[in-house]
């Protein structure tokens, strides 16, 4: 494939010398990729929250002569062994220190955003979309909660081993060492094994394979030509239909509007820099608080989007170079077959694996725009320079933004356990608790769904502890809300708490 002219001279080869070259760019985008650090730094001691219990729980105190048994059968409703056994292995290591948790967590993100970096310059031959992939990436908005709830880190995992997966394939099919063709098998074993999700890494292959290399190289397609790919595809059909048999916990019903709705919704947060827990319908009383906090992202994204459109529109120059175009289609379909194991789910964390094919997209449309614009002249290229850094800098400061919500989660949740311990000590063990309007979640950063009772067996409890959260009560009409709450006050061996602005009160 053919250098790009924006490729340093002296920069040592990514796609001809194999191993050593790629030691060197990982070390590169490396440290780019600590553009990320600053940004959870100040919520690295944030506290365990919502499925973090259970989570941690189920793995506190497994047999390790069990653990091979855990990647040929489907545990807890999900296939996800070698997740769980990273759970295992923090729990042994950090107890409940939850930094422990939160570096690990961090330390996946790095490595995933400077291999994102590395795929990028793989797919255009341009160091420069390389390295704003893995900055961009790096800070996008939509990653605090994988990265800040230490229960999503399957999908930092699932998310770091898929592009793994792809790297290796791409150095393979460049290089023709079969090393990279094996790193590419492991990384697909180690996909599936942390999230189902990475189940679609074959069709990548496959799609880098006829949009790019074969396009590019003018070799001819053919079944045999084809050959290596077909281990991953009978180890993604066998694995299709072994996951299929185990059932799944969801049951959601698909309708035409719902997908255009989950589609829209991951768009707003990945490309447009909407703030997530504004793109929830339930989400209307947030936007009358404070409009302008979610306004002010989209609008800049919008506009920066839509100059760099204008200017890839005026100029067909771009289009000529073949490189950037196919690898912009790979970008497409990357982020298309991500999503489509999770379209009927809506959440930030689902968006995660194809966000890197939006990183990817997004870098080479910044990138063709940059260079479109040559013959307008320098202002023209430092007007280009200011929005790519303003688009970086909005998705930096939703991140901000959004990582200060998991941490106030966290905070809530070290403060009501802390409360709580101080004020059951006085009583009889196995005694009733009920803890009342407990929020759900802050913002869409998860605090007490699914706490209990894995937080009891952790902070060894000895009481019998119940909880309503907020959103159980709101969904009770007001009559039946003072009927319940009037059973409560009449159960004679209840001790009731009532979670209210960040304390819990002694009721009855």
């Amino acid at each position: 494939m053919q250098v790009k002219a924006g490729t340093a001279d002296t920069q040592p080869s990514l796609s001809t010398h194999g191993v050593r070259p790629f030691t060197w760019h990982l070390r590169c985008y490396s440290f780019l990729s600590l553009f990320a650090v600053p940004v959870f730094l100040p919520w690295i001691t944030s506290y365990f929250v919502a499925d973090d219990w259970s989570v941690i729980a189920r793995n506190a105190h497994v047999s390790w002569q069990d653990v091979p048994q855990w990647f040929v059968t489907v545990r807890f409703g999900w296939y996800r062994p070698l997740f769980e056994l990273f759970v295992a292995l923090c729990w042994k290591l950090f107890g409940l220190n939850p930094v422990g948790y939160h570096l690990m967590s961090i330390l996946l993100y790095t490595l995933l955003s400077a291999t994102v970096g590395i795929l990028g310059e793989l797919l255009t031959d341009d160091w420069r979309v390389g390295g704003l992939s893995t900055v961009l990436f790096a800070v996008l908005g939509c990653h605090a909660e994988p990265v800040l709830w230490f229960s999503a880190t399957n999908e930092l995992m699932a998310g770091l081993f898929t592009a793994c997966g792809i790297t290796s394939y791409v150095l393979f099919r460049r290089t023709g060492m079969r090393f990279w063709l094996l790193a590419s098998g492991i990384g697909y074993l180690l996909g599936i094994t942390s999230k189902e999700t990475a189940a679609f890494l074959p069709f990548m292959l496959l799609a880098y394979d006829v949009l790019l290399f074969y396009a590019v190289t003018n070799k001819r397609l053919s079944w045999r030509s084809l050959s290596p790919l077909i281990p991953f595809v009978l180890l993604g059909m066998i694995f299709v239909l072994f996951r299929l048999s185990g059932g799944s916990p969801y049951s959601v019903t698909v309708t035409i509007p719902r997908l255009i709705m989950n589609f829209m919704y991951y768009m707003a947060i990945e490309v447009f820099a909407l703030p997530s827990n504004y793109a929830y319908v339930a989400s209307l009383p947030l936007w009358r608080v404070s409009p302008w906090l979610p306004t002010i992202p989209v609008t800049l994204a919008t506009s920066i989007m839509a100059m760099i459109g204008w200017l890839l529109i005026r100029s067909q120059d771009w289009r000529g170079d073949g490189g950037y175009t196919r690898a912009l289609s790979f970008a497409v379909v990357l982020t298309i077959a991500a999503l489509a194991s999770v379209i009927l789910i809506v959440s930030e964390r689902t968006a995660f694996v194809s966000s890197i094919g939006v990183v990817l997209a997004l870098s080479i449309l910044f990138v063709c725009g940059w260079n479109a614009v040559r013959e307008y002249g320098k202002w023209a290229k430092q007007v280009v320079t200011i929005a790519i850094i303003l688009y970086i800098g909005t998705n930096a400061s939703v991140l901000v933004y959004r990582g200060s919500r998991w941490g106030k989660a966290g905070e809530t949740s070290r403060t009501v356990l802390m409360e709580l311990n101080s004020q059951i000590v006085e009583l009889p063990a196995n005694a009733e608790v009920w803890l009342v309007n407990l929020p759900d979640h802050l913002e869409y950063a998860y605090t007490f769904r699914n706490t209990f009772p894995s937080a009891s067996e952790l902070l060894n409890y000895d009481h019998n502890i119940q909880v309503v959260l907020d959103t159980e009560l709101t969904m009770l009409s007001p009559q039946h809300r003072e009927d319940y709450i009037s059973q409560l006050r009449d159960h004679p061996s209840a001790t009731v708490f009532w979670y209210e602005n960040g304390m819990l009160v002694p009721k009855w």
